[in-house]
Parts: structure tokens; C-alpha cells; sequence
């Protein structure tokens, strides 16, 4: 998985950080086989660019716990469409933030990844990056799920945890 750290600036639009993520997207293309690699963002706008200019680069769109608790920013800009219901996140919310980015599926934390997203996923074909994995046993349950396309942590002994 390739993220994107990109910076996007209202004042331009993005344009200068959908052009690097394109050239990223380029190089990674000479690099490797694309099944060897999955773009993913916080920005909508980028992966738009990044499906316009590679259709058949797999990409995914990240979305935090804290994002879905942010009434509006820049997945939710409108405060009537809920991210959160109950506290809960909102399945068919987050399935339309991935197809207005044009993603091929979401990275979502353990918050995002419940059960009823894992199904639905799979019946709107969308692939599932789970991240945040802070535990040995949370990293080998999403590895082991073959719903899960890819597992995310911070803490890379985990997965050498899960080998040995």
C-alpha cells in the first residue's frame, strides 16, 4: 500500500498534489506489478485524478474515526448527511464517500471495520484496508478475514508476530 501524504490546498485545488501523486502513481507503475500496490488517501479530489489517469491502479480512501465525527470537512460537506448514527458508523454514508472519490474501496480504522460494513463491502464490491491495528491478536483476526484486502499498523513487530 502506497499512501498518499498529499497536502491538498483549497487555493489551488489540488492541483499540485493530484500532479505528484500522479507522478508517484508512474513511478510505482515502472517499479512493480499494480496488484503489488494500493493508493490510498484522505483526499477525494486525488484519487479522482489518480482513477482519471490509471483506472486500473487499485485505490482506496481513507476515513478516520475522527473524521466521521467532524460535522463537515472535506469528505462531509454537508452537516445533514450524517457520518455517525448512534455513534455508529454509517454504512451507506461511508459507501458513498467511496464512490464519490471514485475508490476502489476504503481504509478504515477497527472503528470503521465492523461486521456489517465487512458485508456490505463485499456486496458493493469495494475493498477494505483496515489500519490502526494495535494488537498481535486484532492483526491476525483482519489477516484472517478474507473480506480484508490489506491490515495497516504502526507497530510492524505485530506482523511478525503473526509469521513465527
Amino acid at each position: 500500500q502506497v499512501e498518499l501524504k498529499d497536502k491538498v490546498s483549497s487555493s489551488d485545488e489540488g492541483k499540485r498534489a493530484h500532479a505528484a501523486a500522479l507522478r508517484v502513481v508512474d513511478r510505482l507503475r515502472e517499479a512493480m506489478p499494480l496488484e503489488q500496490f494500493t493508493v490510498t488517501s484522505f483526499h477525494p479530489g486525488v484519487l479522482r485524478a489518480v482513477e482519471a489517469h490509471s483506472p486500473d491502479v487499485t485505490t482506496a480512501l481513507w476515513v478516520t474515526k475522527a473524521v466521521m465525527a467532524k460535522p463537515t470537512n472535506n469528505l462531509n460537506p454537508d452537516p445533514n448527511k450524517n457520518a455517525l448514527i448512534d455513534g455508529k458508523p454509517n454504512i451507506d454514508w461511508l459507501v458513498q464517500r467511496a464512490r464519490d472519490a471514485h475508490a476502489d474501496g476504503l481504509a478504515l480504522g477497527p472503528f470503521g471495520a465492523t461486521e456489517k460494513m465487512l458485508e456490505r463491502s463485499a456486496t458493493e464490491h469495494l475493498k477494505i484496508i483496515v489500519g490502526d491495528v494495535d494488537s498481535a491478536e486484532a492483526a491476525e483476526r483482519y489477516a484472517n478475514d478474507g473480506r480484508i484486502e490489506s491490515v495497516v499498523t504502526e507497530e510492524p513487530a505485530l506482523v511478525k508476530t503473526i509469521q513465527n
